[in-house]
Order: C-alpha cells, then structure tokens, then sequence
C-alpha cells in the first residue's frame, strides 16, 4: 500500500501506523523513521510517501495545506495540485517536476515488487 502525502506549506500532521520498520520518504529530502504508534510531525512542503502492509492513518490540522491519497502500490502516480508543480509556462521545470515525481513513486513500487 502507498500513501502519497503532498505537503504545500509547512504542516504539522500524525501518522499512526501499527507496523514496525515504516518510513516516511520524502522526494527531496532524507526518509524520516515511524514508530508504530502516533508520529507527530512538521513537514515542510514537499512529496512524501509511506509504503505499508496495512492502512496507516494520517490527521492534518488543515486540508487546505495536505492532499492524502492512498492506493496499492500498482496505481498511476497520483496528481498533486498545480500550486506543488512548477509554472505551466516554464515547460521544462514542469517536465523535469513529472520525472521526478514518476521515479519518485516508480521506486518505491520496484521496492515493493
């Protein structure tokens, strides 16, 4: 299971999880490590993943600043919002942007294969 967590301003959030060796990796930055318990935690913006067994929960103090969604691991790349990507005018930041994000996910579903 995959849980996409795309962060477009610095948030604090929970993730609750019951699984042992859990990982929030983050596209840019370095892989934080869950406790299988509550996670309290301040991301700033930015893509982030946690690869489960099971059903993690996220809490977020606002919606308008979290986008969370959860699919098994075979699924498209899920779309962040467009206030995450680059400029639509700027071509090739917003390519690069979608290479990024695809070997971002596309890792993460390797490692699970």
């Amino acid at each position: 299971m995959r849980t996409a967590i795309y962060v477009y301003e610095t948030s604090e959030l929970s993730i609750h999880t019951s699984e042992a060796g859990l990982e929030l990796e983050a596209m840019d930055d370095a892989s934080r490590k869950l406790v299988p318990a509550k996670n309290p935690l301040t991301l700033p913006r930015g893509v982030y993943q946690v690869r489960s067994s099971g059903w993690i929960t996220v809490s977020v103090e606002s919606k308008i600043a979290v986008d969370i969604v959860t699919g098994n691991d075979q699924d498209e790349v899920p779309t962040p919002r467009p206030k995450l990507m680059p400029d639509p005018r700027d071509i090739a930041a917003t390519e690069l942007f979608k290479r990024k994000l695809e070997a971002f996910f596309s890792k993460a579903k390797a490692a699970n294969d």
